[in-house]
């Protein structure tokens, strides 16, 4: 899914394997699928880096040229959903990942277990 694509989100089918990935923002809040997942993770960063980053993204990625916007966005919509969504999923997860600087040792640790399973 990409919020900035127009038209209907894209579904896809995903054939039975040992190892299925999903991934996404809210993909712990819904009360639906979390059941079903094997193993939670939660990838978390402070909330100033993750500010940080969606200036950068905002600007390269998007083109968002109005830093004053994309904050007001992040402030008023952003953080108070990723409060209420997203940040309580952390407490139901079975492995919390710091992703502030270096993913090297959470990615080690994930795909040595994922290689456990095969």
């Amino acid at each position: 899914f990409n919020i900035n694509r127009d038209g209907e989100p894209e579904f896809i089918t995903v054939k039975a394997n040992p190892i299925i990935i999903i991934e996404g923002l809210f993909t712990l809040h819904f009360e639906e699928i979390a059941p079903l997942i094997d193993l939670k993770l939660f990838v978390d960063a402070p909330i100033w880096l993750m500010m940080k980053r969606r200036i950068e993204r905002d600007e390269v990625e998007r083109g968002y040229g109005d830093l004053q916007a994309t904050m007001n966005r992040y402030e008023r919509h952003v953080i108070p959903a990723f409060k209420e969504f997203v940040d309580p999923c952390k407490d139901d997860s079975d492995l919390i990942i710091p992703n502030h600087y270096d993913f090297s040792t959470g990615l080690s640790v994930i795909t040595s277990h994922l290689k456990s399973l095969l």
